[in-house]
């Protein structure tokens, strides 16, 4: 019960549009604990669920480490639609990579890189580093076994 109620004292200001927050809850039977993160909801969801109450809405993604889970390129292909090196370049390029860095880790030429940039661009709807890196940071925290 204690940890439930630090959790929600964290849900609260999240929903009121506050940073956010993020906690650890352990328990003597895990060797691990749950890493939580709580985000307000902003943009069109929020304005849709503001319809239903003035409540506000939050989302609380959990990761429990001692859960097996997908990779993270696993779990980018299967969100966005990546092909196996698609993800492997996206996850380069978000984490402030060059092109030729990727390329270089990757054993491809630079061209080829730009040309699965562009179509990582394509498919999930951005079209700039700092944009993929934002985007895929939050897949990262989002993901599921």
């Amino acid at each position: 019960r204690g940890r439930v109620a630090i959790l929600l004292r964290r849900v609260g200001p999240a929903i009121a549009v506050g940073p956010g927050a993020s906690l650890l809850l352990s328990a003597p039977s895990r060797r691990l604990p749950v890493s939580v993160l709580v985000a307000p909801l902003v943009g069109r969801l929020a304005v849709s669920l503001a319809a239903q109450g003035p409540q506000g809405a939050a989302a609380v993604f959990l990761s429990d480490p001692e859960r097996h889970a997908v990779t993270l390129t696993e779990h980018l292909q299967a969100l966005y639609k990546l092909g196996p090196t698609e993800a492997r370049v996206a996850w380069l390029i978000a984490r402030s990579k060059s092109i030729s860095d990727a390329a270089k880790s990757l054993g491809l030429a630079p061209e080829t890189v730009r040309t699965h940039l562009k179509h990582i661009y394509a498919k999930t709807g951005v079209n700039r580093q700092s944009a993929l890196a934002y985007l895929l940071g939050a897949a990262a925290v989002a993901r599921v076994p």
